[in-house]
């Protein structure tokens, strides 16, 4: 039996109503199809969640708001509208270096989708089966620095990355295009 996140998934989490001639570099107005497609009692979660994420979550509440998060929203991958072709070709995204030169794929969680100025992008819906890992900002940059975070200064604040042992993430089975 399939769970609600699955099943909402594969109705493309209720985003049929996103046109595809969203401007593809615009987030904001993507977050919002996401959200009207949302029951009111969803819409009041988010929006709470929404602002917990601003502020911040501490390190020891994480794992109950991504699981809160992802019941009311999917978490979403931007990638730049260039590479479009290119993932459609190969039918998956692969994880790509950071500036730390990890191999990684990072998407947002119960906030606006990552959209650079001037750069246009396409959004994704992350399947539920896609497991994530919370990014965590640290308060003192000293300890980051060192590589030692106290969990008492690391803080949530929507990014994800999804988990090492997934460095591709396939289409319409990993993901979902929503714009």
């Amino acid at each position: 039996m399939k769970n609600s996140g699955e099943i909402a998934f594969q109705q493309n989490y209720n985003v049929s109503n996103v046109p595809k001639d969203v401007p593809r570099d615009d987030s904001k107005k993507v977050w919002q199809r996401l959200k009207e497609s949302l029951d009111e009692e969803e819409k009041m979660k988010l929006l709470k969640l929404e602002k917990e994420m601003r502020k911040g979550i501490p390190f020891e509440d994480t794992d109950e708001i991504i699981e809160e998060a992802r019941k009311i929203i999917p978490p979403v991958l931007s990638v730049p509208k260039k590479y479009y072709k290119e993932i459609k070709n190969k039918g998956f995204v692969e994880a790509t270096p950071s500036w730390t030169g990890h191999r990684l794929i990072a998407a947002v969680l119960g906030r606006s989708p990552y959209a650079p100025k001037n750069e246009d992008r396409i959004y994704f819906s992350l399947s539920p089966r896609v497991r994530i890992e919370p990014r965590f900002m640290v308060k003192n940059k000293t300890r980051e620095a060192t590589g030692k975070i106290n969990k008492d200064d690391a803080l949530f604040h929507g990014v994800v990355l999804v988990s090492d042992s997934q460095k591709q993430l396939r289409l319409d089975h990993d993901l979902k295009q929503i714009n």
